[in-house]
């Protein structure tokens, strides 16, 4: 159920759908920064007793139901960070402890519900805290901690980490490699090209029209730009199509300040252009490229990314 993740792990994820982030550093130190949409668990001064801890997770739990903030959607996975400190490591030992057996302390959390005066409004707080429970118990398959703890996803998302406010976040693209990513879920694209420092594109000649349209010429004109036409259909120039874009990436991620944004509208074209690069200048196996970049994406419409003309990359 638990697992060690990458700041692209979480960066990866589909942010509009809310997952539960749990921050157990010290409020002061997630005041200052934190990844949007977290909430915070302080472990501070988190007690030594089973009974006390399971009361501040009842209150931490009630808190976050009475807070007013948009609730979780998605409770799987739900992801764990701290500062890499004995005590947040610690805490977050414990977390996952407590997540994983969420069924069996229901009824313990349920008495730690404070209580009010009015017996329908403690009522209510507690079917709706019950019914949080639940959604947790029922929903969470997997609980992830992020490895290196929040400096290592501020170093590389900055602009993840200052939002005002979750309505602030906006649809990026997914990365598949350091230095190149995939536009095929919808985003926001001039925010996406400042804050990731795109500086090469490779899309078709009607979107290159589009974009010019939407973010001005000034700024089109300061990226390398690849056009490439490719259809939804098998055609029979497109592994030449590939090796253009392999070279044209290759080449841009020498250097570590360049970034490669590979869009095309619909599932299938950018992944077989992203596929076939990991196949041929990566060393995957094509069923092993097509399993990770489903793995990130899991809209791509395998069935659209020319597989059998892959196999002819690694001959």
């Amino acid at each position: 159920m638990e697992s060690r993740v990458t700041p692209r792990d979480i960066f990866n994820l589909p942010i509009f759908e809310f997952y539960w982030l749990i921050d157990l550093r010290q409020e002061k130190a997630f005041k200052e920064g934190h990844i949007c949409s977290a909430f915070n668990f302080p472990c501070d001064n988190l007690p030594k007793s089973n009974e006390d801890r399971t009361q501040i997770l009842a209150s931490f739990i009630h808190s976050h139901l009475e807070s007013g903030l948009l609730p979780a959607e998605n409770f799987s996975p739900v992801v764990l960070y701290g500062d890499e400190t004995s005590i947040c490591n610690e805490a977050i030992s414990w977390m996952v402890e407590r997540l994983q057996h969420l069924k069996h302390i229901k009824t313990q959390l349920t008495l730690h519900i404070p209580e009010t005066t009015q017996t329908a409004d403690y009522t209510s707080k507690r079917t709706q805290f019950e019914k949080f429970i639940d959604q947790i118990v029922n929903r969470t398959s997997a609980v992830w901690v992020l490895e290196g703890g929040y400096s290592s996803f501020q170093v590389k998302y900055p602009f993840l980490c200052h939002l005002s406010s979750i309505m602030d976040l906006y649809p990026l693209p997914h990365e598949i490699a350091d230095q190149v990513y995939m536009g095929s879920r919808p985003m926001n694209l001039p925010n996406s090209l400042k804050d990731l420092g795109i500086t090469h594109l490779i899309l078709s000649t009607d979107k290159y029209q589009k974009l010019i349209t939407q973010i001005g010429f000034d700024l089109v004109s300061k990226i390398q730009v690849l056009n490439i036409e490719m259809e939804d259909f098998a055609e029979n120039n497109v592994i030449q199509l590939w090796r253009g874009c392999h070279e044209f990436i290759n080449s841009a991620i020498i250097s570590p300040q360049s970034s490669v944004l590979v869009l095309f509208e619909g599932r299938s074209r950018s992944a077989s252009i992203l596929i076939s690069w990991l196949v041929a200048s990566r060393g995957c196996t094509v069923h092993k490229a097509i399993d990770y970049v489903k793995s990130i994406a899991p809209a791509v419409d395998t069935n659209l990314i020319f597989s059998t003309y892959m196999e002819a990359l690694v001959l």
